[in-house]
């Protein structure tokens, strides 16, 4: 049995309210209708970064626009319960969304112990699904973003830790004769940068990295390569028919953005198939 899905995992840069660029507020409800309307219809399964829920009801509206087209089912980083917690103060969620048109079961959220600067006020984790997909095939599914390297800093340190969390996490609920795996997210590590990517790959298990022959940049403004599709499946039971690099560019004219968001999606069309083990 096998299964055709089409897969986005992409840092949509819709920071909560009061944080951007400029003035403008980056556009942030501009660039979220143009996306529902030009590339949601596109995927089954959807896989965001910086997609804050905080003080604002933008990430409520999307997930109803989404619904209407399909999508019924997501899981989201929780909101923050209490500002101070056992992880220090948290002033905003996660930023993560895993938008699916097919059930999720068994959604768990973990939120790293480690983190500094700016970074250390929101929830940053990693979430987890399982994808109940067509012909009776299982999909562990694990969306993150990583700790970010600030102007000045090098925060591989806490990187390094949250890279031990999230291993730790996936071992504990992915089990391979059961489902099939995929790791997505901003990884926050340059893949253009050779010593740092081979030690992220030691900490992460060495996962299939299924960019890892076409790798360019997916943050322009940095001219790095942060954004990753792993999967955690021997390449019979996870096939890649095809993998691409979007800028998200806008459709529009006369807006004053030129793409989406600060970072480039990856989108994947993958073949599923069940292991014989079952």
């Amino acid at each position: 049995m096998s299964c055709s899905i089409r897969v986005l995992t992409y840092n949509i840069w819709l920071r909560p309210p009061g944080i951007s660029e400029s003035c403008s507020g980056d556009h942030k409800d501009e660039r979220m209708e143009e996306f529902l309307r030009e590339q949601l219809p596109k995927y089954d399964i959807l896989a965001f970064q910086e997609f804050f829920g905080s003080w604002s009801n933008r990430r409520r509206r999307f997930l109803d626009s989404a619904y209407r087209q399909g999508f019924h089912y997501s899981f989201c980083s929780q909101a923050v319960r209490s500002p101070w917690s056992g992880y220090g103060l948290k002033l905003v969620d996660g930023g993560l969304l895993l938008l699916s048109r097919f059930p999720l079961q068994r959604c768990e959220e973990l939120i790293y112990s480690a983190s500094t600067y700016t970074d250390s006020l929101a929830q940053k984790g990693v979430l987890y699904a399982r994808v109940s997909l067509p012909q009776g095939l299982n999909l562990d599914l694990f969306v993150t973003h990583l700790q970010a390297n600030y102007e000045g800093g090098d925060h591989w340190e806490i990187q390094q830790a949250q890279l031990r969390q999230l291993r730790a996490f996936i071992q504990d609920r992915h089990q391979p004769v059961d489902a099939v795996g995929l790791l997505l997210g901003d990884m926050n590590v340059d893949a253009l940068c050779r010593p740092r990517y081979r030690q992220m790959m030691n900490l992460l298990g060495f996962p299939r990295d299924l960019m890892k022959e076409c790798h360019e940049i997916t943050a322009p403004d940095c001219s790095q390569s942060l954004d990753y599709m792993f999967a955690l499946s021997e390449a019979q039971l996870l096939q890649v028919t095809s993998i691409d690099i979007d800028s998200m560019a806008t459709v529009n004219c006369g807006v004053p953005y030129l793409q989406l968001s600060d970072h480039y999606g990856i989108s994947a069309r993958l073949q599923l198939r069940q292991s014989t083990s079952v």
